[in-house]
């Protein structure tokens, strides 16, 4: 329960930083999308331990596996879009990354 609400904190908090490094990317001619994905892994490795999955991913993950953080994957949707967590962990695991195979794994028993 207090990690749940940690996470809400940090998302509240990391999400006006995101914007700010985004918005001068777009700007001057970067690359906004890498930056936000960057940052995105940057929180799954913070939040969750998982370097190569997304904030995104993992809590659509979690959600799906062990009913946690369901909360937290409709607070990240209503900022990012519908389906946003789900889209974003279908990408991750279609990837070509060998680290995601356990998740492949755990993920495909559940259909």
């Amino acid at each position: 329960m207090v990690r749940d609400y940690f996470l809400l904190f940090v998302a509240i908090l990391f999400l006006p930083i995101i914007m700010i490094a985004i918005i001068p990317a777009a700007i001057f001619g970067g690359k906004p999308k890498i930056i936000a994905l960057g940052i995105d892994q940057f929180g799954g490795s913070v939040l969750y331990g998982k370097e190569n999955l997304t904030v995104s991913s993992y809590t659509h993950f979690l959600c799906k596996t062990e009913g946690r953080l369901c909360w937290f994957e409709k607070l990240i949707n209503i900022f990012f879009g519908k389906d946003h967590c789900k889209k974003s962990f279908d990408w991750e695991i279609t990837s070509d990354k060998k680290e995601l195979e356990e998740v492949r794994g755990i993920y495909s028993g559940l259909s």
